[in-house]
Order: C-alpha cells, then sequence, then structure tokens
C-alpha cells in the first residue's frame, strides 16, 4: 500500500459496525381502548363512546351559534360606520356654516 494513501477501517483492524436489532415480535396482548394497534394497516381506534358524540355535537352547535353572532356583530359595525359617516359631501362645510351663524348671533346678541 503506498504511504500517501489514506487509512480505512479495514485496513485499521478495526471490527465491523454492530448490526442493527432484530425487530421484536408483538405480542397479542389487547391495546388500551382508543389506541390503535401500529401493526396492521387495517387498525382503527375503538368506536368514540356516545358522550363523546354528544360533546362533540353540542361543540358544532355552539360553533354555529358563535359564527353567528359574529356575523351580526360585523353587520352591526357597518350599521354603525355607516351612520357616523357624513351624509354627502357638503357636509362639513355645512356644519361650519352653522357654526360660524351661531357665533355671528351670539356676538350680536352679547355685545350690545
Amino acid at each position: 500500500m503506498p504511504e500517501d494513501a489514506p487509512v480505512t477501517a479495514r485496513d485499521a483492524g478495526a471490527s465491523a459496525p454492530p448490526a442493527a436489532p432484530a425487530p421484536t415480535r408483538t405480542s397479542n396482548r389487547p391495546r388500551p381502548r382508543g389506541e390503535p394497534s401500529g401493526d396492521t394497516l387495517l387498525s382503527a381506534p375503538a368506536p368514540a363512546d356516545a358522550l363523546d358524540v354528544e360533546v362533540d355535537d353540542r361543540l358544532r352547535a355552539l360553533e354555529r351559534r358563535f359564527d353567528d353572532l359574529e356575523e351580526r356583530l360585523a353587520r352591526l359595525d357597518e350599521r354603525r360606520a355607516a351612520a357616523r359617516a357624513p351624509k354627502g359631501p357638503g357636509a362639513e362645510w355645512l356644519t361650519w356654516v352653522v357654526l360660524l351663524l351661531v357665533l355671528a348671533v351670539s356676538w350680536l346678541l352679547f355685545h350690545r
């Protein structure tokens, strides 16, 4: 072997890496309820309890009601924003004209 060649594990006399452990066999003991079995393609979780189904139904109903309330609040907010908005492009100057008239009348009344 040439002197500048790299030394490999085989050349140095190192042992081969350990082999992977053999897979363990699964037992035939029953699995706890609700835990899927991992050793078949057709494994499925246990069926849900009647109480779980009732709770899920109630949660769905509450979510629907909550969504309806959110929609109603959004519509009310839109109505409020529309009511606060000026009625037209001339509404701002009209406010200032009325204010100036009130000031002029009050000046005339209190100046005497």
